[in-house]
C-alpha cells in the first residue's frame, strides 16, 4: 500500500514539472510573437493620410503659380531695362547732337564779324576816320550776334554794387558818390537770362 501511494506522488511530481515545461514555452512563444509584432510595426511607414496628399497638391499648385509670376516680373523687368537703355542711347545722341548744332550756330553768327576783321587788318588805307568807322561797324555787328544769342552786358558806372554779378577789383571814397556804388567799369559782365558768363569788374564807392 505504501508503495503505490509512493507511486502517486512520483507520478505527481512528473506531472507538475512537465506542466510547468509546458507553461514556460507557452510564456516564451507569446514574448517572441509580441517581439515579432512590436518590430513589424516599427518597419512599416504610416501611409500619408488623404488631407496631407491633397495639402502637399495645392503647394505645388501655388509654387508653380509663384513662378510663373515670377517669370512676368522678370521678362516685364528685363523688357524695362532694354527700353531705358534704348532711352538713354539716344538721348546722349540727341544731346551730342544738338550741342554740336548749338555750336554750328554760334559760329555762323560769328563768322561775318571774323570776315570783317580780316578786312580791316588788310585795309591799307591811311584815313584814320575811314578805318575808325569800320571798327565801329564790326563792333555793332559782334553786338548784335550776341544778342541774337541772347546775350546780355551789364554793369554800368552808378549802378549798386551786387557781390553776385560784380567782382571788385579796386575801392574807393568819394563823398559825391553814392554808398557802396560802381564808381568806374573795368570790363562789362555778361549773362544769358539767370546765368552769369562773366561778371563785371569794377571799382566801388565805399
Amino acid at each position: 500500500m505504501a508503495d503505490k501511494d509512493d507511486n502517486k506522488v512520483e507520478i505527481n511530481r512528473e506531472e507538475k514539472k512537465s506542466a510547468e515545461k509546458e507553461t514556460k514555452k507557452a510564456d516564451k512563444s507569446s514574448e517572441n510573437n509580441k517581439a515579432e509584432k512590436k518590430s513589424g510595426s516599427q518597419s512599416k511607414k504610416p501611409e500619408p493620410k488623404k488631407s496631407e496628399s491633397k495639402k502637399s497638391d495645392g503647394d505645388k499648385e501655388k509654387i508653380k503659380e509663384l513662378e510663373k509670376k515670377y517669370d512676368e516680373l522678370n521678362d516685364k523687368y528685363l523688357r524695362m531695362a532694354a527700353e531705358y537703355e534704348n532711352y538713354r542711347k539716344r538721348t546722349t545722341k540727341e544731346l551730342a547732337e544738338r550741342v554740336v548744332d548749338t555750336r554750328i550756330k554760334v559760329v555762323s553768327e560769328i563768322i561775318p564779324v571774323v570776315d570783317n576783321f580780316e578786312r580791316a587788318a588788310e585795309s591799307t588805307t591811311d584815313d584814320i576816320t575811314v578805318y575808325k568807322k569800320g571798327v565801329e561797324m564790326t563792333e555793332k555787328q559782334l553786338k548784335d550776334v550776341l544778342s541774337k544769342l541772347g546775350v546780355e552786358s551789364f554793369g554800368e558806372e552808378g549802378d549798386e554794387f551786387d557781390p553776385n554779378i560784380h567782382s571788385a577789383m579796386m575801392h574807393t571814397e568819394n563823398d559825391d558818390e553814392p554808398e557802396n556804388s560802381v564808381s568806374q567799369v573795368f570790363m562789362k559782365g555778361y549773362k544769358i537770362g539767370d546765368k552769369i558768363i562773366r561778371p563785371a569788374a569794377v571799382k566801388v564807392n565805399k
